[in-house]
């Protein structure tokens, strides 16, 4: 993130560009025709306690408005048409390529990830992250306005 302060939004787009490359250099599609999405996030949020007791793995889908952390961890805020959610991301958990694809997406990328669903010591669910997916690959940055303030509705998430 730190790389991004300051720069052009021409610069941002090409280092987008230039992670594409590398993207598809590993081999890598960054717009695959198929998500294998088996859950909203919402439906996660639903059946919390059912999903964090059985550790069934579930695969979600959708946009990254949040990315931390940096060396073998990274957290990610991903939104869907139903809700947002945490995922976390371990090098240990990852195989290689999969962990390469983690280092290499960006805010505003949309991305499959499959895991077990699990509360932080902080009590954020989340779902800890065994494989990714990228399903497609932003090369602009996002708009810098992400909430409106609306008399009586508070912050909302505006996603263009």
């Amino acid at each position: 993130m730190s790389q991004e302060l300051g720069a052009t939004e021409k610069e941002l787009i090409e280092n987008r560009i230039a992670k594409l490359h590398l993207l598809e250099n590993l081999g890598v599609s960054a717009y695959p025709s198929k998500s294998e999405r088996d859950t909203l996030l919402a439906e996660v949020r639903g059946q919390q306690d059912e999903l964090v007791e059985s550790k069934k793995e579930i695969t979600i889908a959708g946009r990254i408005i949040a990315k931390r952390g940096h060396g073998k961890l990274f957290f990610l805020d991903i939104v869907d048409e139903s809700g947002k959610l945490q995922a976390v991301l371990r090098a240990d958990l990852l195989d290689e390529k999969n962990f390469e694809i983690a280092t290499l997406i960006e805010v505003g990328d949309f991305l499959q990830i499959s895991g077990t669903i699990f509360v932080t010591n902080a009590g954020e669910l989340s779902i800890e992250g065994h494989g990714v997916k990228l399903l497609a690959k932003a090369t602009r940055p996002l708009p810098e306005k992400w909430f409106t303030k609306r008399p009586n509705f508070g912050s909302q998430l505006v996603i263009s």
